[in-house]
């Protein structure tokens, strides 16, 4: 079976491909897919692989050899490598009778081709088989209680007006953060403006990013909290800029709506609908005032200064709808 986590990597790796309109999906897309996977990203890392310069090789890489089509309608084909590497790492998961197939699996499988630019990148980092199969996370029977990747069903119209589901899949763009593991964003949908609900709308989401919505516009988005820490644990200053950072550049204009001074509080022109799915959520508000929701609690955040806190060792799913709104004094 394919991990979710690598169901979400695979379809990423293909959407990308898509919008740029790419003939064929190749190893080194996958390689470069990989690098921003939970498992594969975290092998690469305990290898020692530079992977922000590998990302600058493969996408350069990608971007001078791959044929592009303008021309005629587009579907992406992937290669005969990049079938055999999946393959490969199914069958090596099957053989050694593990669980499902995951992204470091994957990296592994990527080392049986040995003539591609994928693998001579890998070796120009030092980064070997031997290393990968020596760092790879070791599955336990606990990986498989996390959260299902959630899917959304988008519906719309045919041509003579009746109500058709455009698609059910999982989200078109899913965040995650390699500075606070665990904490995951599910951009599901957004509006601007007053929706025309012709039936016949794109995805929103193959194209916007951004934070809040501006005044009018909605975002729905799902957030998965990492679990709590115990209580009286200090935030390192450090790791909160690093995430502060990599917020910033994977969610453009949402850092700097945090305080620097006071971990996790941020304020934005927004009211918030919030309902806890799964897990329980600590809703501080100013003076250190607080309320517990436990699963299928809402709560109506209308533009305050607040932060969350996870209060149990396990994961926290929490789904957002955000209204932009104009502040007054």
């Amino acid at each position: 079976m394919i991990a979710k986590e690598l169901e979400v990597t695979l379809h990423t790796a293909f959407m990308d491909a898509r919008q740029k309109r790419h003939e064929f999906i190749t190893v080194e897309h996958l390689l470069l897919a990989l690098l921003d996977n939970p498992s594969g990203s975290e092998t690469l890392r305990a290898c020692a692989g530079n992977i922000e310069k590998l990302r600058k090789l493969l996408t350069e890489f990608i971007n001078e050899h791959t044929p592009i089509v303008t021309d005629v309608e587009l579907n992406t084909q992937p290669t005969l490598g990049f079938q055999r590497v999946l393959q490969r790492a199914i069958m090596d998961v099957e053989s050694s009778l593990k669980w499902e197939v995951t992204g470091a699996n994957v990296l592994v499988a990527i080392f049986g081709e040995k003539d591609s630019h994928a693998v001579y990148f890998l070796q120009q980092e030092g980064v070997t088989r031997l290393d990968v199969e020596k760092n790879m996370p070791q599955e336990t029977m606990a990986d498989h209680s996390e959260f299902l990747i959630p899917k959304r069903a988008l519906t719309g119209r045919d041509e003579v007006g009746k109500s058709v589901f455009k698609s059910f899949d999982v989200a078109s763009q899913i965040v995650a953060f390699d500075s606070r593991p665990g904490v995951v964003f599910y951009e599901m949908y957004a509006t601007e403006g007053i929706p025309a609900v012709t039936g016949h709308e794109p995805d929103p989401m193959l194209a916007k990013s951004g934070s809040f919505p501006a005044p009018g516009a909605t975002l729905f988005r799902l957030v998965r909290f990492a679990p709590g820490q115990a209580e009286g644990t200090q935030v390192d200053p450090r790791a909160y800029e690093n995430f502060l950072k990599e917020l910033s550049q994977k969610v453009p204009g949402m850092a700097e709506h945090f305080e620097r001074d006071a971990p996790g509080m941020h304020t934005s022109d927004t009211v918030d609908y919030g309902i806890v799915i799964r897990g329980q959520m600590i809703l501080e508000l100013d003076d250190g005032k607080t309320v517990h929701l436990r699963q299928g609690d809402c709560v109506v955040q209308n533009g305050t200064r607040h932060r969350w806190r996870n209060p149990l060792p396990e994961p926290c799913l929490m789904a957002f709808v955000l209204i932009g709104a104009k502040r007054q004094s």
